[in-house]
């Protein structure tokens, strides 16, 4: 059996962003979202209960600059920096329950901050005490390589084209997949904040491929999202 999560990342940082993973979850093949807590548009999250089979996610951005580049450096951490990404993950959570009225369905990162050796244990015991699936270390396969700029074919777009994901899920075999992707209607606002921005028009229209969803069928994966597999990773 295949089953696989497609998970929209970034919900909350612009307009564009959100009206874009909601076209590819009522118009495609995206069954997840995760949101970025203390973005702009974030608060547009309150209304995602009107989509019972999108699960939502928090998609924890690390505030302090310093800390995430030596994080990406891979850097080991001083006490009191490792006491910060406590905080700010606390403080995150809190927003992303104000906003959503219950805890997030699932957990990652930008820039997987949470894989970090001196804060991967932050994310981990909320985790496992709240049994909050997290990214990479929960079971679940995750599929990172659909992305516009992958192997340096920014401007083609090849990373992110329908024949690109079929091949990818056609090479699948039995498990449960997360496919991480980043869709977006592309507007001034975007182009400001984000150095991705054409790349998620090319990854929305891919994910709103009716030849797409016709290629999933015949593969036999089995659509979810994380409420639905929740069970299964938790018995």
């Amino acid at each position: 059996m295949k089953i696989l999560i497609v998970n929209a990342d970034d919900f909350g940082k612009t307009k564009g962003i959100n009206q874009g993973i909601i076209r590819a979850h009522t118009k495609g093949i995206v069954t997840s979202t995760s949101v970025m807590s203390l973005q702009p548009y974030a608060d547009e999250a309150r209304n995602l209960n009107v989509f019972p089979k999108l699960s939502v996610g928090l998609h924890f951005d690390l505030s302090d600059e310093k800390i995430k580049t030596r994080i990406r450096e891979k850097s080991q951490l001083a006490p009191e920096e490792i006491i910060k990404v406590r905080d700010d993950f606390q403080n995150q959570i809190a927003k992303f329950q104000e906003i959503t009225g219950r805890k997030p369905d699932h957990i990652d990162s930008h820039y997987q901050v949470h894989l970090h050796d001196d804060t991967k244990s932050i994310f981990k015991d909320y985790s496992d005490k709240f049994k909050i699936p997290l990214r990479h270390l929960s079971g679940v396969n995750c599929i990172t390589n659909f992305f516009a700029g992958i192997k340096g074919v920014q401007k083609t777009g090849e990373g992110v084209s329908p024949i690109f994901l079929i091949k990818t899920l056609s090479e699948l075999k039995d498990g449960i997949y997360e496919l991480m992707c980043h869709p977006g209607i592309v507007d001034e606002e975007l182009q400001k904040v984000s150095s991705y921005s054409a790349g998620r028009e090319k990854e929305l229209e891919t994910l709103t491929n009716p030849q797409v969803l016709d290629q999933i069928r015949k593969l036999e994966i089995q659509l979810k999202n994380w409420q639905e597999i929740h069970d299964s990773l938790y018995c």
